[in-house]
């Protein structure tokens, strides 16, 4: 494969088709950074037009609401739930940025979803690795 010019390589992970989901490990953090979720994880999710944080999260981070979006979830049902800001970390790159995130119920499987209104900043990439797995990389322009 021919590397992209220009591009930071943001997050990788090896994926399983029969998982369904692709998962990244990231760490969030208040927007002073004195509070932190170290070793969470992140859901890449393209059909979710915008990103969220577990209710459990916010707590830990004593994040503070910042607005308010009505959210549709996978089975139709509309609900108004809390909006913050959070710094997100990739572990893998260290990159850093600044998120808004509607809030979500809390769950065994991921403290944070990385929706539409942050991957369409990048390109995300699945590569065959054999064996019916996959190498998934997440990058954007220098």
């Amino acid at each position: 494969m021919k590397k992209r010019e220009n591009c930071l390589q943001i997050a990788t992970a090896c994926f399983d088709p029969s998982c369904s989901s692709i998962r990244t490990r990231v760490k969030l953090s208040s927007l002073d950074g004195k509070l932190t979720v170290d070793d969470a994880v992140a859901l890449w999710d393209t059909g979710s037009t915008c990103c969220g944080v577990s209710a459990a999260a916010v707590r830990q981070l004593g994040l503070k609401q910042v607005d308010t979006t009505e959210v549709t979830y996978g089975d139709g049902e509309k609900r108004m739930e809390p909006v913050y800001i959070l710094r997100l970390r990739f572990l893998q790159s260290g990159h850093e940025i600044y998120a808004k995130a509607a809030q979500f119920a809390d769950n065994e499987k991921e403290d944070f979803i990385i929706g539409m209104e942050l991957i369409r900043y990048g390109t995300m990439l699945l590569e065959p690795m054999g064996d019916g797995a996959f190498r998934f990389t997440f990058s954007v322009k220098k």
